[in-house]
């Protein structure tokens, strides 16, 4: 579904005829902004690998979209060598000063730091691949979510969450018991079709009896 195309299903659900396309489209991108960082998301994952450490430098900028950090590597050209790193809480990057092998992220400088020097550490000239959940740009009217088209449609029962609270109007008008129900059975079945991402690639996976795919959608 388009981001018109989520609007208009919004416009029905609440019985709404006041709410211009500007407005409507800041909802929208308000309920798609909560949805994709309400968890971490496989869907969501992204690497990075512009960086490349250097010297006796510890700051290095995050990506523009970054969200939360999942994992981090050193990567070694001389021995096309992956080596993991440590990402440790910011609140305890004192007690891994000059720790090798040791990184955080500080959120309000958009930055990920090392604790020890590259040279220190010996691995200057090598690259950070950087695992993390981004945040996808806002929708325009034409753009459509990043996920499953299946799961489109929670945005616009979100919204209406949303509208109903703005709104003030009688919360059976704009978001009652069965529109409840209906969210939480599409965000059930998203959570567990964004986990089959992970998991369906392990050895042990089988296919499932039970789709991820709501049933008035097959």
């Amino acid at each position: 579904m388009t981001a018109q195309e989520i609007i208009n299903k919004f416009y029905d659900l609440v019985d709404d005829d006041n709410t211009d396309s500007d407005r409507a489209l800041e909802l929208l991108n308000t309920a798609c902004d909560t949805l994709q960082a309400s968890r971490m998301w496989n869907f969501l994952r992204k690497e990075d690998s512009s960086k490349t450490f250097t010297g006796s430098t510890l700051s290095y900028a995050l990506p523009s979209d970054f969200l939360y950090p999942i994992k981090a590597f050193r990567y070694n050209t001389a021995n096309e060598a992956f080596n993991p790193m440590g990402i440790v809480p910011f609140g305890d990057r004192m007690r891994y000063h000059k720790r090798s092998g040791t990184l955080y992220v500080d959120i309000a400088n958009e930055a990920v730091l090392l604790t020890q020097t590259p040279t220190a550490q010996g691995i200057s000239g090598e690259k950070l691949y950087l695992v993390y959940q981004y945040q996808p740009a806002q929708l325009a009217l034409d753009d459509e979510p990043v996920f499953n088209r299946a799961f489109h449609s929670i945005l616009a029962y979100e919204m209406a969450k949303i509208f109903w609270y703005m709104d003030q109007q009688e919360k059976e008008r704009s978001f009652n018991r069965e529109m409840q129900a209906e969210y939480n059975s599409l965000t059930k079945a998203m959570e567990a079709w964004d986990a089959r991402i992970e998991y369906g690639l392990a050895p042990t996976f089988h296919s499932i009896a039970d789709s991820w795919v709501p049933a008035e959608l097959m």
